[in-house]
């Protein structure tokens, strides 16, 4: 599916739309560097309905790390527009990462390089 670089700039998070099939296992994840300066330094990953607020999987912390974030969801039924959500863990948590999406099941101990710095903006659609 890809990745996506983003900015949380404020305590709202960043959000992004995607579509979901129904019975494909699609696997969502958040990748930070740990301690780097512009880069948020630990995530939440909530994704939601298309209605916006029903909550669909949430996560804190991934099996990558105690800062990033995973989610494993399997739709019943197929959902055009639900949302994912990359929210900071901390109200003042501030910086850039990586998100994450594929329909096979990622190996977590390779790290791709790290997103970029604040105004190296490459961010696209997931």
């Amino acid at each position: 599916m890809g990745m996506v670089y983003g900015n949380v700039r404020d305590a709202n998070g960043e959000d992004f739309e995607i579509d979901l099939e129904a019975g494909t296992t699609y696997y969502i994840w958040t990748n930070i560097m740990d301690g780097t300066s512009h880069h948020i330094q630990d995530t939440t990953l909530t994704l939601f309905d298309a209605d916006g607020t029903t909550v669909l999987a949430q996560n804190d912390d991934g099996p990558a790390g105690a800062v990033n974030s995973y989610i494993e969801y399997t739709p019943t039924a197929a959902i055009d527009s639900a949302t994912i959500l990359v929210a900071p863990k901390t109200r003042r948590d501030r910086g850039t990462f990586q998100l994450q999406v594929s329909t096979t099941q990622p190996d977590l101990t390779i790290r791709p390089p790290p997103p970029a710095p604040i105004g190296g903006d490459r961010k696209s659609v997931v």
